[in-house]
């Protein structure tokens, strides 16, 4: 009674299934490629949950999925291997798991509205959909695992290249709509890495101890990443651990570079200081120094040193002349005393006048 249910459920859920004539118009119009067996098209979108009991996985996608994925991981990378000869092989590695990843895929198949046509049985399947399509507006190329994906939409991008290959029997035509499925394809300017992957390297190049605590998630859905002794990355996400591990370390890698920024402002702070501190000080020592004749002319009103021997001589003269050596006369610019013994002198100081006063 239970098996006749069963078997009633799956006609009813048949009679919703797309014609195959039609699926074979649909996926001529989004591939460019006409299948010449429609069965074999039927069969790339027919999850094993969406078959009766009675039947085994020979009838689901399961096998064509199988050999899409490897024809696709060889398209993939010739193309990259053609495209950039002068890449290296690990980024090479990097670039092809991106473009043949399951997050990529399946955004290759809701692009292409390629799960309207997929036979399932999952009641969770819809709406594990419509969050990946929410989610993945803020990732226009590629999340690099922050993105929960749902596993059939990639499923089935992998099954219908199997179904195309095996029908056109052409590498040539088979990679024709592989190159349509997955325009725009990830290059090495928009590779970017997965963020546990950028987070120990980071540690690394700057000699930081990290550990993962992950232990909890089974019961909390919680994974923290610690860095040099410190909780600095934390997530939680039940559904998956891969996608609550990428996010935690997302976290943790954001911080640890706002920190290190931090630090570097510091430090080139406390380097600036030093400098000024240092040119202050230098100037302070130069303004000590003596001050040239110009400056002590403006500044305190001395006389400079012209003026200064000036001044002596004129001091000299009116010594000499206060103490009676030499005197004035309204005849001559000076008159010699008339004492002998002090003619000589007198004589002196007379030509000391003269000197000065025609220089």
């Amino acid at each position: 009674m239970e098996v006749q249910s069963k078997r009633i459920r799956a006609r009813i859920q048949r009679s919703d299934e797309i014609d195959v004539v039609v699926l074979v118009e649909k996926i001529k119009e989004i591939t460019g490629y006409e299948f010449r067996n429609p069965n074999l098209l039927r069969q790339a979108f027919t999850a094993h949950s969406y078959l009766e009991d009675d039947k085994n996985e020979t009838d689901s996608y399961e096998r064509l999925e199988y050999l899409g994925d490897s024809v696709i991981g060889y398209f993939v990378a010739f193309h990259h291997y053609s495209t950039y000869p002068d890449l290296s092989v690990g980024k090479l590695t990097k670039l092809r798991s991106a473009n043949v990843d399951g997050e990529k895929l399946a955004r290759a198949a809701l692009k292409h509205g390629l799960h309207r046509f997929l036979n399932h049985n999952k009641p969770m399947l819809e709406a594990q959909i419509k969050q990946f399509e929410e989610a993945i507006v803020q990732y226009p190329i590629h999340s690099f695992g922050l993105v929960d994906t749902p596993k059939a939409l990639a499923d089935i991008v992998e099954s219908l290249v199997g179904a195309v290959h095996l029908d056109s029997n052409s590498v040539d035509r088979t990679f024709q709509v592989i190159d349509k499925l997955l325009e725009p394809m990830v290059t090495p300017s928009t590779l970017s890495s997965n963020p546990v992957s950028m987070l120990f390297e980071l540690c690394q190049k700057h000699k930081l101890s990290i550990e993962v605590l992950s232990r909890s998630w089974p019961k909390t859905g919680v994974f923290e990443y610690v860095v040099g002794g410190d909780v600095i990355g934390r997530a939680e996400y039940r559904s998956k651990r891969l996608v609550a591990k990428s996010r935690a370390a997302a976290d943790a890698y954001d911080k640890l570079v706002a920190k290190l920024e931090a630090q570097n402002r510091q430090e080139q702070t406390n380097i600036d200081k030093t400098h000024s501190e240092a040119a202050q000080s230098g100037d302070e020592e130069q303004n000590g120094e003596e001050p040239t004749c110009a400056s002590k002319e403006i500044t305190s009103g001395e006389p400079n040193r012209e003026e200064q021997i000036e001044n002596d001589k004129d001091d000299n003269i009116k010594s000499e002349v206060q103490s009676g050596d030499v005197q004035t006369n309204n005849s001559s610019y000076y008159s010699v005393h008339s004492s002998a013994p002090r003619t000589k002198k007198v004589a002196d100081v007379v030509n000391r006048i003269w000197t000065w006063l025609v220089s």
